[in-house]
């Protein structure tokens, strides 16, 4: 089996932030990209020391890793978009909402820019 290296992060780098809606909160998923795709998130949006806002951060680093090693984005986006949380699946998960953010930062990039 080949060994993957993981991409290091340069001094400065480009992203956007998006607001999405969850059943709990608002949340805000900071994705930045390098070489036109995907290469680390931030989630914030949950009070301060919460098993939420620690969950997410956790999600966070675990995505990062997966980006940075050049994993492919849409097995990640599959992956995450639909998780729901709740009582009998009402809940719009922020596991969602992130593989949602991704998507669409994704397609943008594909598209030539995340302004695009």
């Amino acid at each position: 089996m080949e060994k993957m290296e993981k991409k290091k992060r340069p001094d400065e780098i480009t992203g956007t932030t998006i607001k999405i809606r969850t059943k709990c909160h608002p949340i805000y998923v900071t994705i930045n990209e390098l070489d036109g795709r995907p290469f680390e998130i931030f989630v914030s949006g949950a009070k301060s020391g919460t098993c939420m806002q620690v969950q997410n951060a956790t999600l966070a680093i675990v995505i990062s890793l997966y980006l940075r090693y050049g994993c492919p984005v849409e097995e990640l986006i599959l992956r995450l978009k639909g998780i729901q949380c709740g009582q009998k699946n009402e809940m719009r998960s922020c596991a969602d909402a992130i593989g949602t953010a991704l998507e669409l930062v994704h397609s943008r990039l594909k598209d030539g820019g995340v302004n695009a």
